[in-house]
């Protein structure tokens, strides 16, 4: 049969069309036939549906495979767009079916939990005698985004790197290459607690759960002692997802102390918390309120466990109604430094709960930020507090003093910070707030000593002075008092320095060690150390206080005759009434304006004098009395063998804090007679 003629034009769509069939053939026995649209996929075909819901043995080598797998699919799993300094991790984001099971499988079985928690936010409930409340922290939140938190105030210095003493006289230095790295050291131990978002493995994240306990059961009837504590359980495991007292399943046990616990542990899915109330014994009723929580990126409760040669917060003085505290040094950095300006720029950063000792609502709840902040609002003290630089080192320390006290009382002050300083409560990175060892301390019982502070001149002074309610009522007008009258002795010093060559070349000096802005510091400390005098109670008992105007009348119109101690103290008797540094105060202007009646002082430590003599010229004629010639009836030696006790004054002395060894400088018996005028009657006894 022959095929028709074709004209040129059918020639050339014929052959089109045969090359596009041809191309069409080629096409189609090249493509997989097993090639499908993603929609047209059901759960059964998923290829990766075995790795997601069938266990099985995987061996090191086949996870990198797959992680290299999923690292071309998906990209990385971190998320390099962060900034690593804020303290962010990743959050994975998986494609082709993936799941986060694959880093954390979740725990798809039944739970008895009775709350499931959210990060840095905490479950407050209510639990009975002899029962166990359950909580959980789910996969996602193990697993959640970190929270982006930044502590807004600078690391507390440690106490290895605080105030040096050469001498025993603090001074300015650039820290030895030791100092620097334990500063270091600190610090970097600091932002580990602070920011562990760094401290994770590949497959687990550490979990931190905590707890405070509110309230606690009722007392009845005389006992004393604590109500028992609660008992935290933790659980990693999904075959013991009712932890407790009663479970025979792995789980990490803490009792609470003080009315806190903690638990930090490694977790790579669901985490089961449960608390556990143990039976009330006699002499209790009622039940437990208390706050639990956890969080991937810092604890949200705290207590800040210190030694006491390490303390926090420190007692400096007291009176019948006020008692003065002070935090140690909070930076060692130099003024100016960023971590010096951020202390002084905080706004109270830190606050003090203060009761007395024995207080039943903070009875075994000592460590429990939200037990200290309920009970405060029970019975509220009066507080002022500020940010100061005064005192050992001159370094950023806040300043407490507490008002609406009892006189011969004891207390007991607790140091907090509410949240991170800068928020606190639900949502809130170590939003529950943090709490110090508490400081102890027992008010005076006499009405002739009162703190004053914050004095314009002697701004180093911070203690009891000898004092009169009815004749300063207003202790304002005492802290005046005070303060102009050193102002008025200083500048008479000053006219006499004003005569010493101190702008002269360093050959021309009168020394090569020492210069006028020595000596002009050695005198203030000194002047406001001994015109000033640091008062305590007639009654106190320690052996180095110098008893003042024991032939003068009580401020309630009593004698030393008619005291009840007077009989068994043999030094109360007519020589030591007719002996001047007895019979009188060491300042003149006490006997005629304050007129305290009796009391005892706490002399200024002697090396005031020996510092004195060292840095003034020689032609001053400054000199120390003798030993036994004088010196014992006017001032005192430190003695760092007495832990807790001051046993001489000089400025910015706290109790815990008293090194043997010079600290500022001392004082002095002055032989010039440009000087006699000066300090007649209240510089030295001989």
């Amino acid at each position: 049969m022959a095929f028709p003629k074709l004209t040129p034009l059918q020639s050339r769509l014929a052959a089109s069309l045969t090359a596009l069939i041809l191309l069409i053939i080629i096409y189609m026995s090249m493509y997989p036939r097993n090639f499908a649209q993603a929609a047209e996929l059901d759960s059964h075909l998923d290829h990766n549906h075995h790795r997601i819901h069938e266990p099985r043995d995987i061996s090191d080598d086949d996870l990198l495979r797959e992680s290299e797998v999923l690292e071309e699919l998906v990209g990385s799993a971190w998320d390099k767009t962060k900034d690593e300094d804020k303290y962010l991790s990743y959050e994975p984001e998986f494609a082709l079916g993936l799941a986060k099971e694959l880093i954390g499988r979740a725990d798809t079985t039944s739970t008895t939990a009775d709350t499931t928690l959210e990060g840095n936010t905490p479950a407050t409930t209510t639990v009975t005698a002899g029962k166990t409340q359950t909580f959980k922290f789910a996969n996602e939140s193990v697993w959640g985004n970190y929270s982006q938190y930044m502590p807004t105030l600078p690391t507390i210095a440690s106490r290895e790197i605080k105030e040096e003493v050469l001498e025993g006289e603090l001074r300015k230095r650039d820290p030895s290459p030791v100092a620097k790295d334990a500063e270091e050291r600190a610090e970097w131990d600091e932002e580990e607690l602070m920011q562990p978002t760094r401290r994770q493995t590949s497959n687990s994240r550490i979990v931190f759960v905590s707890m405070n306990v509110c309230n606690g059961p009722d007392v009845n009837g005389t006992t004393t002692a604590a109500a028992p504590q609660l008992t935290m359980y933790v659980s990693t495991s999904k075959s013991n997802t009712s932890p407790g007292p009663d479970s025979d399943g792995e789980q990490a046990v803490q009792p609470c102390s003080g009315g806190f616990a903690s638990i930090t542990v490694n977790a790579t899915s669901d985490i089961y918390i449960s608390v556990h109330a143990p039976q009330l014994p006699d002499g209790y009723s009622g039940n437990w309120d208390y706050e639990v929580a956890a969080s991937i990126d810092a604890p949200y409760h705290a207590y800040n466990d210190r030694e006491p040669t390490d303390a926090f917060t420190f007692f400096v003085d007291s009176d019948t109604t006020s008692a003065l505290l002070v935090t140690d040094n909070l930076t060692t950095t130099e003024v100016g430094s960023d971590d010096y300006l951020a202390w002084m720029k905080a706004v109270d950063p830190f606050h003090i709960y203060t009761f007395r000792s024995n207080n039943t609502n903070i009875a075994g709840l000592e460590k429990s930020f939200c037990a200290l902040k309920n009970a405060e609002a029970l019975a509220p003290t009066a507080l002022v507090t500020g940010m100061i630089t005064t005192g050992l080192g001159n370094k950023p320390k806040q300043q407490f003093f507490v008002e609406g006290l009892n006189g011969s009382t004891a207390y007991e002050s607790f140091p907090v910070m509410q949240g991170n300083s800068t928020a606190s409560g639900a949502g809130v990175v170590g939003g529950g707030g943090q709490v110090w060892p508490m400081v102890n301390y027992t008010t005076k019982s006499d009405d002739n000593c009162q703190i004053i502070y914050n004095l314009t001149f002697c701004d180093q002074v911070s203690y009891a002075v000898p004092s009169n309610p009815q004749r300063y009522p207003n202790v304002s007008a005492l802290r005046d008092l005070y303060d102009n009258y050193a102002v008025e002795m200083w500048q008479n010093f000053n006219y006499t320095l004003q005569q010493t060559a101190c702008n002269t070349t360093t050959t021309a000096q009168y020394s090569l060690a020492k210069n006028c802005t020595d000596c002009s510091k050695a005198y203030k400390n000194w002047l406001c150390a001994v015109s000033i005098p640091r008062c305590e109670d007639f009654s106190a008992a320690d052996k180095w206080l110098q008893p003042r105007n024991v032939a003068s009348p009580f401020i309630n119109g009593t004698t030393i005759a008619q005291t009840p101690f007077a009989d068994n103290v043999k030094e109360y008797n007519s020589t030591l009434r007719n002996r001047l540094y007895a019979n009188s105060s060491r300042n003149s202007l006490i006997d005629t304006l304050v007129q305290p009646g009796p009391y005892k002082e706490l002399l200024p430590c002697d090396d005031l004098c020996y510092s004195l003599v060292q840095s003034c010229p020689a032609t001053m004629s400054f000199a120390c009395p003798l030993r036994g010639k004088g010196l014992e009836q006017s001032y005192g030696t430190r003695d760092g063998n007495n832990l807790g006790h001051l046993t001489c004054s000089y400025l910015g002395a706290i109790f815990y804090v008293n090194a043997a060894g010079s600290l500022w400088g001392g004082a002095v018996v002055v032989r010039s007679v440009v000087f006699a005028a000066l300090v007649t009657g209240w510089m030295v006894w001989v």
